[in-house]
């Protein structure tokens, strides 16, 4: 009998999926923007952060994430800017180094930048801070190494702003969050109703069925149908599960590419193409 878990895709598992409320971690992370995704970051390297962004006496409040997960086609959006920049290309001047979304690392599990949305996971891996009120990078660096947040881009430029909690050799050591329940080797795994995950699929693709999404729709199934057009390379802007113009714009190039009628509407056709 097949196992239930390989008849639901990991993305569909990761937003529906619940977990267990003794385990589970809240918290608000310091951003520069409301666009600056920090949800999809891996829960350990969220521990750490909330750590030391809100908690460390001498780092509170004197640092945000100005840059945290970003889908496949943020990424594509980098790269596509940087190779435009290289090539001298008038309005690209303000586009930074930016890694390939298709290039494989790590052994080739990871993919894109550690600042991507893994496809093996679904989460984000790196942030970019930026400092305020006088504190120094000096100041900064040996104290998130203390939390397992560590600088990893030293070439072919120095990125001071860049942190991780891992690479592709493991996970850093965090000293200073030893014994907390956040930690990789103490955490709980979540744990996932299948069966829930699979009605709750099953009931918005009816919904859809019976009332199409389109321009001006605002549910949970708009959030999905832009975290799916964002992970096929489509950029429609924060899934916030309102349709806008940027949405439209993706769904009718995505039913240009894929052979489906060009409506802007996302009905039974479209949805089942995009849960593919």
């Amino acid at each position: 009998m097949q196992h239930p878990r390989q008849t639901i895709p990991i993305f569909l598992i990761f937003l529906f999926r619940t977990e267990n409320s003794a385990t589970l971690i809240r918290m608000t992370l310091p951003v520069t923007g409301k666009n600056v995704r920090v949800d999809l970051l891996h829960p350990t390297f969220k521990a750490r952060l909330e750590a030391l962004l809100n908690n460390e006496p001498e780092i509170a409040e004197r640092a945000r994430i100005l840059s945290g997960v970003r889908s496949f086609a943020d990424q594509k959006y980098f790269w596509d800017g940087y190779q435009n920049k290289i090539k001298g290309k008038a309005g690209y001047g303000h586009f930074n180094l930016a890694a390939n979304p298709h290039r494989k690392f790590g052994g080739g599990l990871f993919q894109g930048s550690w600042h991507m949305q893994q496809p093996f996971d679904n989460y984000g891996h790196a942030v970019d801070i930026r400092l305020y009120g006088g504190l120094k990078w000096k100041t900064f660096v040996p104290i998130a190494k203390e939390y397992g947040v560590l600088q990893t881009v030293f070439s072919p430029q120095y990125e001071a702003w860049h942190y991780q909690w891992r690479n592709s050799k493991g996970i850093f050591q965090a000293p200073a969050m030893v014994g907390e329940k956040s930690e990789a080797k103490s955490v709980k795994k979540a744990k996932v109703d299948l069966k829930g995950v699979a009605a709750a699929i099953a009931q918005l693709g009816e919904q859809v069925a019976r009332r199409p999404l389109r321009k001006g729709s605002r549910n949970s199934a708009v959030k999905v149908v832009q975290e799916r057009l964002a992970a096929k390379g489509y950029k429609c802007g924060f899934p916030d599960g309102v349709w806008g113009r940027k949405t439209d714009k993706a769904v009718r190039a995505y039913q240009r590419a894929n052979g489906l009628v060009i409506d802007g509407v996302v009905g039974k056709n479209t949805w089942a193409r995009l849960l593919k």
